[in-house]
């Protein structure tokens, strides 16, 4: 893991930002899923962060490259229920009662104030990240 890190880090070094994203955050969901079995862990969970990078990448807001943003929007794609579903309770939004995205990161949903703060304390704040810390 440190010297797939430390590759990482090296690509960027030479100008090659956008496919080490993509790397990062793979990385990121690979490491965390083979050592607890799933990448839904609130408190120590990845995927706020990663989606982030994947989203910035597959808007094109860092590459134009076809392929390097479809292999963005797939990984995107295996994690659609994480932000089509409520992370605290499992609810799916209605016409009605739309979900609402977290304020800060975007990418966590909740059906309501409720659920939002349950899931807050119960990890997503040392989960979260806005855009402006994401490398951090």
């Amino acid at each position: 893991m440190t010297e797939a890190i430390k590759w990482l880090c090296r690509s960027s070094d030479h100008g090659y930002h956008v496919p080490s994203y993509v790397q990062l955050a793979k990385l990121l969901i690979d490491i965390f899923e083979k050592e607890y079995g799933t990448a839904f862990r609130p408190g120590m969970n990845p995927l706020p962060r990663a989606l982030q990078i994947l989203s910035l990448v597959e808007d094109g807001h860092c590459s134009n490259s076809v392929n390097v943003r479809k292999e963005a929007a797939d990984i995107l794609g295996r994690y659609d229920e994480y932000t089509t579903r409520c992370a605290a309770c499992g609810n799916t939004g209605s016409e009605n009662n739309p979900l609402t995205r977290c304020g800060t990161c975007g990418v966590v949903a909740y059906c309501g104030r409720i659920c939002a703060r349950r899931d807050f304390h119960d990890g997503h704040k040392f989960d979260c990240c806005s855009q402006a810390n994401l490398f951090d």
